[in-house]
């Protein structure tokens, strides 16, 4: 089962100006699955995921990073 039916089947609704949002993002070694999903408003995740990404931009795969994370 993909992550979209897996998100049907969990019944995580969206409303308008909302997106399915990474608790802990793939980028950062966390999973493709419905556990590690939540619903976000568009604005506040995509700030959160350009933040993170700013942070990280230019390292090697396996790096050890320390991220600072804003409130959300």
């Amino acid at each position: 089962m993909g992550l979209v039916d897996e998100v049907v089947e969990a019944e995580m609704q969206l409303q308008p100006n909302e997106c399915y949002a990474f608790k802990n993002l793939p980028v950062l070694g966390g999973g493709y699955d419905t556990n590690n999903l939540y619903v976000s408003s568009i604005e506040k995740y995509w700030a959160f995921c350009g933040h993170v990404h700013a942070q990280i931009d230019g390292l090697p795969d396996g790096a050890e990073v320390e991220i600072d994370v804003p409130e959300r």
